[in-house]
């Protein structure tokens, strides 16, 4: 719940959790006691949700970070200028075919309303 906080005192709103593979698979095997077949956490059709929030799970979390904390308010997908798109006579199979050539990112709106969670031992 601290991460909630550190988010709602820069402006955010958190509205996702996102966690490696590895961190995924350790939550959804967390019981509510030892010998216990229970969950602790809440498991839905896509996936599972903890303090509220649902979990997305990305490899490109690196493995010194244990969760991200995602206000979806303040993260845009961006394209940049100087997107082309272009045409060209196919004669293989008597049609035209298209390129489209793009430069694409992710802008944070708030950066401090992100919350990393990372273990400091």
């Amino acid at each position: 719940m601290s991460a909630r906080y550190a988010a709602l005192a820069h402006g955010s709103t958190l509205t996702n959790w996102i966690v490696s593979p590895v961190i995924a698979e350790s939550l959804s095997k967390l019981k509510t006691a030892t010998g216990s077949n229970q969950s602790l956490l809440q498991f839905v059709d896509d996936g599972i949700v903890v303090a509220g929030l649902p979990v997305l799970v990305s490899d490109q979390v690196d493995v010194d970070t244990l969760f991200w904390g995602v206000p979806k308010a303040h993260v845009m997908f961006v394209q940049r200028k100087g997107t082309t798109v272009e045409r060209f006579p196919a004669v293989y199979n008597d049609g035209i075919d298209i390129r489209a050539v793009s430069r694409l990112g992710i802008a944070f709106l708030n950066e401090a309303g992100m919350v990393r969670g990372y273990n400091v031992a």
